[in-house]
């Protein structure tokens, strides 16, 4: 992932802020989705399967950033690998706060 990320902002055109408002939103945003998607996969699946659930958390989080930029970039925007760092820094943040408390209320 970090190799995407580098050959993405190797060619970013967006003259963006490491720092603002909606890196905040871009962080939180993805943060929600690789926790809701972890919490799901837990609550449909039946084994303890945490590192399946992790990379689905993940998958799905990296592909709304992803799916965010690409729209962007569709609507004349430019695609801001500034934006997918921080989407790819919340999904992992929120994945590791996820399963920090499921393991603490999981197990026995």
């Amino acid at each position: 992932m970090v190799v995407v990320v580098a050959a993405i902002g190797g060619f970013t055109k967006a003259e963006d802020s490491w720092v603002g408002e909606d890196k905040f939103y871009h962080f939180t945003a993805s943060m929600v989705v690789s926790q809701a998607s972890f919490a799901s996969a837990a609550w449909l699946d039946d084994e303890e399967s945490k590192l399946a659930w992790s990379g689905l958390a993940m998958g799905i989080s990296t592909s709304v950033g992803l799916g965010k930029e690409l729209f962007d970039l569709s609507q004349g925007r430019p695609f801001s690998g500034k934006d997918l760092t921080w989407d790819l820094a919340g999904g992992l943040a929120g994945l590791g706060v996820t399963i920090l408390v499921y393991s603490l209320v999981a197990s026995p």
